[in-house]
């Protein structure tokens, strides 16, 4: 696992640029679990980076959400983000179409989220 900051914002950046390009695509072509996984990938590398530049101990181990808590326990600005839309809990669209998973509307609010927190925390880490 990289814990270099510079080489986890590396990786972010490039996970972000490839959702982005993904979600840019005509809408019938979009691959709706490529921009999830993506767009998750990229939030988990940013987090880490955030983490080792505040020296926040964290495990190759340790997941998505597990992040999140660490982070916000850091800085309580980070509440004001809704990491609520990337826990998933239904796979399948059949029961309740707005919760599935892999939704267009789901995956854009990821990345919305995504592109959201991205400034912020390259300020909070001084990058650009």
């Amino acid at each position: 696992m990289k814990t270099n900051p510079q080489e986890l914002i590396a990786v972010a950046l490039t996970d972000y640029e490839a959702a982005l390009q993904e979600l840019n695509r005509p809408e019938h072509d979009v691959v709706t679990h490529t921009v999830c996984h993506l767009t998750r990938e990229a939030i988990t590398s940013m987090l880490r980076a955030y983490l080792g530049t505040k020296n926040i101990s964290f495990t190759d181990a340790d997941t998505l959400e597990q992040l999140v808590t660490l982070s916000k326990a850091q800085n309580y600005q980070l509440n004001k983000y809704d990491f609520s839309v990337l826990q998933c809990g239904h796979l399948a669209a059949d029961n309740n179409p707005g919760n599935y998973c892999l939704s267009e509307t789901r995956v854009n609010s990821c990345f919305r989220l995504l592109d959201s927190m991205k400034d912020y925390l390259f300020s909070e880490m001084k990058m650009s």
